[in-house]
């Protein structure tokens, strides 16, 4: 803590029950902590005694661009402050922490107790919160026990009983984009040790997974744990892969989280793994590249190398996910690897996927099969808006080359 303080008065008493007349005035003050990247600055005010009471009066702070005034009294007794009465208001105060999250509140708190059990409660407005950062479950430890905990000070021990409210959050990492939605949650507990209940439901958003956006048509986040933080995850998303809608659903509970897969039309999960890897269906490969089947003249792959195949594909996108994006691997937002089974003996070739996001609305994908260096893919994709999209493409391969130009339009039914 830096800053200027004069003082003018006079100490008389005890150190247990001092008589205290006069005025201390701050100018200046600044107020940082190591890990929290919000500093309180330009702090300012006065701060009157009265034998033993102690009025706080026009204490001002920046915390962020949003303002902090603190008014109110205390008295000193025995050593300790007693009799707490501080109002705190807030204004569009903007908080960076932990690492990726900002958010902004306004509203008002009241400490209220002693300086051995503090108490800080009220209702503070979510004027807006955006996350940025790698998806990591361990960064939430921060909420956990010892999270916030600052070695045993008075602040340690100040209990909280404050309601949040908002609808505005914006979520940007490599697997989720959240443009809209609504908090509710109650923080209580301590400062050391807070606990969370309440509700978060996540509005329009995406979800990306091996490579392809799912839109989000269900997304609640639920602490219902009076005693620790525990999120309850309920997200639903789908998207359509060729001729199947594809529903992801992701449920549990921060340390046992479950992804489950289903489609319309029903597939097995072994087919349904493989369509969603970038492969095609045991249906699909027995239709052949006419659409119609032949009879004993295909040799189908079997469920394991469905499987196979399409975990490997997955596991790849997982790690470009986690691994790539960290290290800017060739500074592309994805790569896919899909392996195709072809011949009568299902021998399997590999094709390499490439894309960059150039803009909100452009997209240039490449994609080049490895077992020819003549057979590749260039896309790109303008979306005019959420639904509406001109793609234009060009395939090569040893004997041909042909342009493409057409139109998506994506509809919910």
């Amino acid at each position: 803590m830096t800053g200027i303080v004069k003082v003018d008065g006079q100490i008389g008493g005890t150190s247990a029950n001092p008589n205290i007349s006069g005025s201390a005035n701050i100018s200046g003050g600044s107020l940082g902590r190591e890990g929290i990247y919000t500093t309180v600055a330009g702090l300012t005010g006065d701060i009157r005694f009265n034998e033993n009471r102690v009025t706080f009066d026009n204490v001002e702070a920046r915390v962020g661009l949003g303002v902090v005034r603190l008014r109110g009294t205390g008295v000193i007794r025995n050593s300790r402050m007693e009799g707490l009465n501080v109002r705190i208001d807030t204004d569009q105060v903007r908080l960076r922490y932990p690492e990726g999250l900002r958010s902004s509140v306004t509203g008002g708190l009241v400490l209220r107790g002693t300086s051995d059990e503090p108490t800080l409660d009220g209702n503070l407005r979510l004027d807006s919160i955006t996350y940025r950062s790698s998806f990591d479950p361990s960064s939430i430890s921060w909420l956990r026990p010892g999270g916030l905990n600052s070695g045993g000070s008075a602040l340690d021990r100040l209990r909280l009983s404050v309601h949040v409210a908002g609808n505005r959050i914006n979520v940007q990492n490599e697997l989720t984009e959240v443009t809209s939605g609504r908090v509710d949650l109650d923080i209580k507990g301590t400062w050391a040790s807070p606990t969370l209940t309440g509700h978060v439901e996540a509005g329009d958003g995406t979800i990306t997974f091996n490579g392809k956006r799912y839109e989000i048509t269900r997304g609640n986040i639920d602490f219902i744990d009076p005693f620790r933080i525990d999120p309850v995850l309920d997200i639903q998303a789908e998207a359509d892969v060729r001729d199947y809608r594809v529903i992801l659903a992701i449920t549990g509970t921060s340390d046992r989280i479950r992804v489950e897969l289903r489609s319309d039309p029903p597939l097995s999960q072994l087919e349904l793994v493989s369509l969603v890897a970038g492969g095609k269906t045991r249906d699909e490969l027995d239709r052949g590249p006419t659409g119609t089947a032949t009879p004993g003249t295909s040799s189908l792959p079997t469920s394991e190398q469905l499987f196979q195949g399409g975990a490997a594909s997955i596991l790849t996108d997982i790690l470009r996910s986690r691994v790539g994006s960290r290290f800017g691997l060739m500074g592309l937002d994805w790569i896919r690897v899909d392996p195709v089974f072809e011949g009568a003996t299902n021998n399997p070739s590999v094709r390499v996927t490439l894309q960059q996001q150039v803009s909100k609305d452009l997209s240039v994908t490449y994609s080049q099969d490895l077992a020819t260096s003549q057979q590749s893919i260039i896309m790109i994709e303008y979306f005019l808006s959420k639904n509406f999209s001109i793609v234009a493409s060009r395939e090569e391969s040893n004997e041909t080359s042909a342009l493409g130009l057409d139109i998506k339009f994506r509809k919910r039914f």
